[in-house]
């Protein structure tokens, strides 16, 4: 993260999951961060892919 920041002009917009040590390496290089939450839901009960989600 570091690294990424001495190369990147301005503040860069980091998106990543929810998994606690990105948020603070990114904290630590002063970046903007968005967790991205996924959300899935059931429209087809007959297909199994979907009822394991």
């Amino acid at each position: 993260m570091q690294d990424l920041r001495q190369r990147v002009i301005g503040a860069p917009e980091i998106s990543t999951d929810g998994f606690h040590p990105y948020k603070t390496a990114i904290r630590d290089a002063r970046a903007n961060h968005g967790v991205i939450v996924k959300t899935y839901s059931v429209t087809n009960l007959a297909v199994k892919d979907a009822a394991r989600r």
